[in-house]
């Protein structure tokens, strides 16, 4: 014998279904921010000369590719220094370092989506450098912040995100302290050291 079931019943079954398939489809959305959210920033800060650079590339942005050695990753230095190269290759005046720390990364290679990690937490992750610049484009009316991204074995740099920002104040470039509104761009992920 078939049993039919009325059409309210069904109803209230695809709803239940939907409402149990969204919660976890979310959840996994949720899950890398939440993730990021939890990694503590203290003690992953790093020093680094902002005037100690390595040789400018003629072929590529970023680090020239013949001092390119995996698994003997450049100095910070130089890491931090061809950062603000590409930055300024990019016709973007550097006005000061944001955020800069070391994390893990889950998975290799380190691209722009890959999840952050706590470094200090066990298991497979690959370490690295996030880096954040601040500065101006060449007319000077649009303030904008760069996320790199770097994996350190390789020495492999990742432009992330990019975003203009509201035009600081005068007497200062924080946007954090003033609370400006952030328009930001789609991230894109695209190798400083690629063409």
């Amino acid at each position: 014998m078939r049993r039919t079931l009325s059409l309210s019943t069904r109803l209230m079954r695809g709803l239940a279904t939907l409402i149990v398939l969204g919660a976890s489809w979310t959840g996994s959305l949720l899950a890398p921010e939440v993730a990021h959210a939890a990694i503590p920033s203290h003690g992953r800060d790093f020093p680094f000369d902002d005037k100690d650079c390595g040789p400018p590339s003629t072929t590529i942005p970023g680090p020239p590719p013949e001092l390119i050695v995996v698994g003997q990753p450049m100095s910070d230095s130089w890491l931090m220094c061809y950062i603000k190269r590409d930055f300024e290759g990019q016709t973007f005046s550097f006005a000061r370092w944001g955020e800069r720390y070391r994390t893990g990364f889950q998975g290799y290679p380190v691209e722009c989506v890959n999840p952050e990690i706590d470094p200090v937490l066990s298991g497979q992750q690959t370490p690295g450098i996030v880096a954040q610049v601040y500065g101006w484009n060449l007319d000077h009316t649009q303030y904008v912040r760069f996320t790199y991204r770097i994996q350190l074995d390789g020495d492999y740099i990742n432009n992330c995100n990019q975003e203009i920002l509201a035009t600081p104040k005068t007497g200062t470039e924080d946007d954090d302290v003033m609370g400006n509104e952030v328009e930001e761009t789609a991230p894109r992920s695209n190798p400083s050291h690629l063409p």
